[in-house]
């Protein structure tokens, strides 16, 4: 591609008489400043002036733009490295700091079909169809193994339910013994500790704040059974804590 020579004249240098008359003057000016370093001595406080000048006004203009070009960068430097901060922290929270694998929790749906077909357990002493992953059977098995642990069909305690019936999972409710209460609850708080100590999943039975709440206001005292208590079976999901 070539270049026109149109457009391409100095403004300097320009082509009318006011402008060559504005170039020579200054030529000449320049040219008796430049004679072998040599300056008359009228000309040198004019020279330095305009040097001093330049200088100064050089000064001022880099240290508007260098100071506050330098401030740009470090308020830059300090976002990115913050948000890296906050990126790899969010990463680190979902992917590894909770343990939590990508996958559905387990549950026992709503009926004794769908918890079988879910491959879940009854838990006897919560009465209860329960995940296997939050199952503790030898915890389970040391409760169910306390003397006078029995069930009846009804409220006055007069139709007993055998063991192999009941741990069949069928029965929408049943009327534990009265020392059964107790046992429950501490029951719920050991496997709670076990969850917590070993990193594992817990019920939600177990897990929730209002049940906790209940079995220590009844232990207390404050909310006295005056009727046997009813326990009405329930199908239950884990939960991390």
């Amino acid at each position: 591609m070539g270049y026109s020579s149109v457009g391409l004249t100095s403004p300097g240098l320009g082509n009318g008489d006011g402008d060559s008359d504005r170039y020579r003057d200054d030529h000449e000016e320049l040219s008796s400043w430049s004679k072998a370093g040599q300056f008359e001595p009228s000309e040198r406080p004019h020279f330095r002036s305009k040097l001093s000048t330049g200088f100064k006004k050089f000064k001022s203009a880099a240290r508007e733009w260098w100071p506050g070009s330098a401030r740009h960068r470090a308020g830059l430097a300090i976002i990115v490295i913050s948000a890296a901060i906050a990126i790899s922290l969010l990463i680190v929270l979902v992917s590894t700091a909770l343990g939590r694998p990508a996958r559905p929790l387990p549950r026992c749906g709503g009926s004794v079909e769908e918890a079988n077909d879910l491959g879940c357990v009854f838990d006897i002493m919560s009465n209860a169809w329960t995940p296997r992953e939050c199952y503790f059977e030898d915890l389970a098995r040391d409760f169910l193994s306390l003397p006078n642990t029995t069930w009846y069909a009804d409220e006055q305690h007069r139709e007993l339910v055998p063991l192999e019936e009941f741990e069949k999972g069928e029965m929408p409710s049943v009327f534990p013994a009265a020392d059964h209460h107790d046992r429950h609850c501490l029951y719920t708080w050991r496997k709670l500790q076990f969850a917590i100590t070993e990193h594992l999943m817990i019920d939600t039975d177990s897990a929730s704040g209002k049940h906790v709440k209940h079995c220590t206001d009844y232990l207390v005292g404050r909310h006295p059974d005056v009727k046997p208590v009813l326990s009405i079976r329930s199908f239950l999901r884990c939960v991390y804590i």
